[in-house]
């Protein structure tokens, strides 16, 4: 009996050598652009005109609100198309350098929590 309770103990188990040049690596696809949604928080950057530099959160509505050129839609759209878009709104005030830059400050977005957790339901996950 107490041989019977002590061979799994005693065998061990065995694994396989694993040859990790054989593993295929996951590599993030690249191919699939961000796009700015809803909670987000932007930072835009005129190098040019650093006085027109601001931090902006995308509002429920999907818009920001800039100096000069009011409201502008920003959700569903790529840092580079918004960029594009204002770089046309601000054509006048860009005198010495036509470059704007949009960068992702932090993203959240809502999750849904279930199962055996202290508060389940809706929550939002912030990155940085």
């Amino acid at each position: 009996m107490l041989a019977v309770l002590l061979l799994p103990f005693l065998t061990g188990c065995q694994t396989g050598k694993t040859n990790f040049a054989d593993v295929p690596s996951v590599q993030p696809q690249r191919s699939q652009a961000i796009v700015l949604m809803e909670g987000d928080i932007l930072k835009i950057s005129f190098p040019g005109t650093p006085n027109l530099d601001t931090v902006q959160p995308i509002r429920r509505d999907g818009k920001i609100a800039l100096q000069m050129v009011g409201e502008v839609v920003a959700a569903g759209k790529t840092p580079a198309q918004l960029e594009k878009e204002l770089i046309d709104l601000y054509a006048t005030q860009l005198v010495s350098s036509k470059q704007v830059t949009v960068a992702i400050q932090s993203s959240s977005f809502t999750v849904f929590v279930s199962g055996a957790v202290v508060k389940p339901g809706k929550s939002f996950l912030i990155i940085r």
